[in-house]
């Protein structure tokens, strides 16, 4: 099999080949992969969540990688709202319209990007509980107003008024 990888014989199916590689690299970089198919519109041969947003994934061996049916029809569908979609193949980079067209060996830098630590702070002042959730909650608001705290300490005691300028 390798030999014939590399001798490049027709008998392989690269488009197999090329989908094993890019799973691999999808789950290698913490992505779920999920699957789309339906009688109306196709198939697609990846859907990932990347940076919040819904993005098809079509992975071409070929030379007519830009033939894709079902990822225009999914495009096309304003019911799923999707923005963009990547069409991986050994052609070069390339936009047109919502799809990018990008070289397989690209797949390694399809990463989401690192948020920083977010305090979520909730307001449920208009909910009523029963005794046992009232001290449930308490409880809860506590931790979370101990830890928010403690954020707060950390960013006083990293606080450098040269740098920042703030005088203080």
């Amino acid at each position: 099999m390798k030999i014939a990888i590399l001798n490049k014989e027709k008998s392989i199916n690269n488009g197999a080949l090329f989908e094993n590689v890019v799973s691999q690299e999808l789950l290698s970089k913490g992505h779920k992969e999920y699957y789309f198919n339906s009688k109306k519109q196709g198939e697609l041969d990846f859907v990932i969540e990347l940076n919040g947003k819904v993005v098809p994934l079509e992975i071409k061996s070929g030379k007519d990688y830009k033939r894709h049916s079902a990822l225009c029809n999914v495009l096309a569908d304003e019911n799923y709202g999707i923005e963009y979609a990547y069409v991986f193949s050994e052609g070069n980079v390339e936009v047109s319209g919502k799809k990018v067209y990008l070289p397989i060996y690209m797949i390694a830098f399809l990463e989401n990007e690192k948020m920083a630590d977010t305090i979520y702070k909730l307001d449920l002042s208009g909910l009523t509980f029963d005794k046992d959730m009232q001290h449930q909650f308490s409880h809860i608001s506590e931790l979370m107003l101990k830890k928010e705290r403690q954020h707060e300490d950390k960013d006083v005691r990293n606080h450098d008024p040269g740098r920042c300028g703030c005088g203080e």
